[in-house]
């Protein structure tokens, strides 16, 4: 049977706590007595049942009580955006394509203010004869001195056609966005210059959209090459991995060791 768990942080009129317990359609209601008993009374008509409890498993029921709580809440996730760059649909560029079937790469480089953990990321771009599947690959390099891209990127993901892959009205052409989510988050240090590189695999010359064509890039035409410094500023976004819900876990902690402390007279 499917649970979900609802607390009620409230004194009845005797001044007992009461813990409020949603079993799919049965509500159970928990009340503690000065006697160290537990009164458990249900909606469905069944009469209530009595328990003789320790006070101090009372306050650990009470407790956890709030903790499921909080952990039956939807998890609440934050993926904050660690840098953007363009997505405007109507000031963009071709500026060249980026695709392994025309024998071009294009990179962009970019640094973040904070250490941080990158778990997905968007861009933008169009194609030259129609839509057609997709089948990019996503790299990030370090820097050289001469300000290009290293030649072995030091994380790279073929993420493939597995992306969203959305529509945008734009000025001329027909401009599409993309979003991937990483298969595992990559460290990246704030303040180091890094470069992103994304290129499709396809035979219709996709290109990265470009909100300018100033600005510093990178370009090359196979892996065994070296980089060269080239022009444009590509349009692509970059978030770190979500708060996962099990922040709510500690949470959860803290707030059933105040609620504890709360109730310590009542109980006692």
């Amino acid at each position: 049977m499917q649970r979900s768990f609802l607390f009620a942080n409230y004194m009845d009129i005797t001044g007992r706590p009461v813990l409020v317990l949603d079993f799919s359609n049965t509500i159970c209601f928990l009340m503690y007595n000065p006697g160290h008993t537990f009164n458990i009374y249900f909606n469905n008509g069944a009469p209530p049942m009595i328990y003789n409890i320790d006070k101090a498993i009372a306050k650990t029921i009470l407790t956890l009580g709030l903790g499921f709580s909080i952990l039956s809440l939807p998890a609440i996730t934050s993926a904050a955006v660690i840098f953007s760059q363009g997505f405007d649909p109507t000031n963009f560029e071709a500026n060249g394509p980026s695709d392994f079937g025309s024998s071009t790469q294009k990179a962009d480089d970019f640094s973040i203010l904070q250490d941080s953990t990158l778990g997905s990321v968007s861009w933008q771009g169009i194609y030259l004869n129609g839509t057609i599947a997709d089948n990019f690959t996503l790299r990030i390099f370090t820097d050289t001195v001469v300000s290009t891209p290293t030649q072995t990127p030091f994380w790279s993901e073929n993420v493939g056609n597995l992306i969203t892959r959305t529509s945008e009205t734009a000025t001329f052409g027909e401009l599409f966005t993309y979003e991937a989510n990483l298969s595992a988050g990559v460290s990246l240090t704030a303040g180091t210059t890094y470069w992103l590189s994304i290129v499709n695999d396809t035979t219709n010359n996709w290109s990265w959209a470009a909100s300018s064509t100033g600005g510093l890039a990178a370009n090359r035409s196979l892996d065994s090459d070296t980089w060269a410094a080239g022009n444009g500023t590509f349009q692509f976004q970059l978030s770190a991995v979500p708060v996962p819900g099990a922040i709510w876990f500690l949470g959860s902690g803290l707030l059933g060791l105040a609620f504890s402390k709360r109730n310590q007279k009542t109980l006692d």
